[in-house]
């Protein structure tokens, strides 16, 4: 992050970057633009790192990789890979194992005035009806001269990466970058949104895992969660206003690494450790059950008490819902009904939970309280 966390500084250069093309789009006045219209056939938007020296041009190379980056972030959104130039596009390869771009190589073109022909070809003019046309209809409705083999690569590229890339926020709908660009008359911000956003989706798809995975060491059925909701239990642990003790009990919670007692036999099987529950034995429940996480943190009757006398004093709506629910909010943060300092609340009543497991003490709820008030 950069500054005080306010965005990512590489998505904001990123952005500034790409806004160039904008530039060149609106006016070639001067050397460097007539260069990038030069390498780009005449269209600016299919502009690649890779048909540039970068130590020949490092200036419109730096260029072409964010735009290259916001390229493969813009063509996610909704269906606007159909509206996208195919030359050079990043979000369009040729095959599952060549990744190659579709540039002049593919098409095996040096004449100019094809190549402008090419830079100028949309996914759309080469579709009817969701499919391929035929080489005739292309080659007539376009003016150009595909060969037989060209097409058939042609064709399997397009239909792939139609295929398989990741959509998001899909309405059906579909933008010409041309027109997103013309949408704002200066600054980044809306480039970087789409960055950002581009960030979260492919961020989500490793939290998701991390989130299922404890739930299902946990033992919570898999309820629908946002993205927001994902950040407030995979980054929670790394949260400024936490100190750092407890960020790395959060840490180690969050990736179910805490030596609680069935854990410690475990890692050394020849010890000579208790597997029945800390705070059981101290109450003298007997016979005491076996200390696993999830006995631990939430079926303990002695960490019940105080879970139940923490949601009546902070979330006294939570009572009203499903066993699942309170149990989703209490080991995960994870709620509609979650807020930021009840939220961080939480994760020092936890903690301190597990400093009196570590001395082998029992708590009432008004001494838990006091210590998690002074953790924080």
């Amino acid at each position: 992050m950069g500054g005080l966390g306010l965005f990512e500084i590489g998505e904001y250069v990123t952005s500034l970057q790409a806004t160039w093309i904008k530039r060149v789009m609106l006016r070639s006045h001067d050397n460097w633009r007539n260069d990038v219209r030069h390498l780009t056939h005449g269209n600016p938007l299919v502009l690649n790192s890779n048909s540039i020296i970068k130590n020949r041009n490092p200036v419109i190379y730096n260029i072409a990789r964010s735009w290259e980056t916001f390229c493969k972030a813009f063509y996610k959104n909704n269906n606007n890979l159909l509206k996208a130039f195919i030359l050079n596009n990043p979000a369009i390869t040729r095959n599952r194992v060549d990744r190659g771009l579709l540039d002049i190589n593919f098409f095996r073109q040096r004449n100019p005035i094809e190549t402008e022909k090419l830079a100028n070809i949309r996914v759309s003019d080469l579709l009817s009806e969701g499919t391929i046309k035929p080489l005739p209809a292309i080659n007539q409705s376009l003016n150009i001269q595909l060969t037989v083999t060209t097409y058939m690569r042609l064709s399997l590229a397009i239909t792939e990466s139609i295929n398989n890339i990741k959509r998001v926020n899909n309405d059906g709908t579909s933008t010409k970058v041309e027109n997103f660009l013309a949408r704002f008359k200066k600054g980044s911000r809306n480039i970087r949104n789409i960055l950002e956003n581009d960030r979260l989706e492919r961020k989500a798809g490793v939290k998701t895992k991390v989130v299922n995975n404890f739930l299902k060491v946990v033992g919570i059925a898999d309820p629908e969660i946002d993205n927001k909701a994902l950040c407030i239990f995979v980054g929670g642990w790394n949260d400024s206003c936490l100190p750092s003790r407890i960020k790395d009990f959060l840490f180690k919670f969050n990736s179910n690494k805490l030596p609680v007692n069935t854990r410690l036999t475990h890692m050394a099987p020849n010890a000579e450790i208790d597997r029945a529950c800390t705070f059981c034995k101290l109450s003298r429940t007997l016979p005491a059950p076996e200390e696993t996480f999830v006995h631990l943190f939430w079926d303990c009757p002695s960490t019940k008490t105080l879970i139940y006398r923490f949601f009546e004093k902070n979330f006294p709506e939570i009572m009203n819902e499903s066993e699942n629910c309170k149990k989703l909010f209490w080991l995960t943060g994870i709620s509609t009904i979650s807020q930021r300092l009840h939220n961080i609340s939480r994760i020092a009543h936890l903690y301190c939970i597990w400093n009196l497991h570590t001395k082998r003490k029992l708590s009432s709820w008004q001494t838990l309280k006091i210590n998690a008030d002074f953790e924080l």
